[in-house]
């Protein structure tokens, strides 16, 4: 490593990390979208079930969702460069356990090995990117962040489509391992270590325990309504647990020395977030909608002149609204922006 050590100097290391994260969070937005155009595929080839699809997508993002801020908070304990390395390292090698998964059982546990990995990267990637760059250059390197973000969410079904088409749809998870080793080599070379010094180095076992408690079982019930019945016991009981849950993990929060979340912090990032999920599930799941209801071959969901025509486009749109939002920031700040 030594030997090419010389490449990266105190002038351009910001660049080079800000590539490493680049590189990482593009895996894990991919990976939200990228599957949904392969299910028919992994279906007809380990005769999984419907139960077994839904799982192979939802794993993820219920393992995901549930420990992001769990994952945020022990970097800022342990070290942010450590718990990202952690994470990659644990999403390549699921990305491995799923490419060569040889039944359902075996996928969707990789794909939820997969999301605690993500969860563990993801909120390195910002932090790191915040430390390593001036005040006057955050918003450019957060709007390359944000572009990189949102061209993997768009591309992820295109990608997804022409690599199960004309590949296999195991490809899609081996495409993994070499972004993850290239992270890895970017991250060991040029990020430098970091943690929050403002806050105590105690774990907030009551919180996690309670925010584990709470989203999954939300998640959990809003995955399974359908297939449930959300008049049944199992869905209401896990509503109920969640309306209790959520609202004590507040209570625990602001009664706490290190909380997890401070939501003083948050009332100006809400809508923002609730309008930029609303459209990756919309983004999310068409594909899959096509392929299945209509009749649509995977590549062909985003070929077709007189329909899709737009799908072409968003890559480029997401990606510009995404960099010029985070220019604009500078010069005006959040809130304008958000009201």
């Amino acid at each position: 490593m030594t030997r090419y050590s010389h490449l990266i100097t105190d002038e351009n290391r910001k660049w080079w990390t800000l590539g490493a994260m680049c590189f990482a969070l593009f895996m894990i937005m991919l990976d939200n979208t990228v599957v949904n155009v392969a299910l028919p595929s992994i279906q007809k080839d380990l005769g999984a079930s419907i139960s077994g699809l839904e799982w192979t997508v939802n794993g993820y993002t219920l393992s995901f969702a549930v420990l992001l801020a769990t994952g945020g908070r022990l970097g800022d304990i342990f070290g942010r460069r450590l718990m990202f390395l952690t994470g990659v390292v644990i999403f390549a090698l699921s990305s491995a356990t799923a490419g060569l998964a040889p039944d359902e059982t075996a996928l969707v546990v990789s794909r939820i090995v997969q999301g605690v990995g993500a969860a563990l990267m993801m909120p390195g990637t910002l932090s790191i990117i915040t430390d390593a760059f001036p005040a006057h250059e955050r918003g450019k390197a957060m709007g390359t962040w944000a572009g990189v973000s949102a061209l993997a969410l768009a591309v992820g079904p295109v990608l997804g489509g022409f690599l199960t088409e004309h590949v296999s749809w195991r490809a899609i998870f081996y495409l993994n391992i070499p972004v993850a080793i290239g992270a890895v080599l970017a991250t060991l070379f040029a990020v430098r270590e970091s943690r929050d010094t403002t806050v105590g180095r105690e774990v907030d076992y009551a919180g996690v325990a309670v925010l584990t408690t709470g989203l999954t079982a939300l998640v959990l019930a809003l995955v399974e309504g359908n297939a449930w019945g959300w008049g049944s016991a199992g869905v209401i009981g896990l509503l109920a647990l969640a309306v209790v849950a959520l609202p004590a993990f507040v209570w625990v929060e602001n009664r706490v020395k290190a909380p997890i979340v401070q939501f003083d912090l948050l009332s100006d990032r809400i809508r923002a977030e609730i309008l930029g999920n609303r459209r990756g599930a919309r983004d999310a799941f068409a594909p899959h909608l096509q392929e299945n209801v209509a009749g649509v071959r995977v590549t062909q969901a985003f070929g077709r002149e007189n329909r899709n025509a737009q799908c072409r486009r968003r890559p480029l749109r997401v990606v510009f609204q995404a960099v010029q939002g985070s220019q604009r920031c500078m010069g005006c700040g959040k809130r304008p922006l958000m009201e």
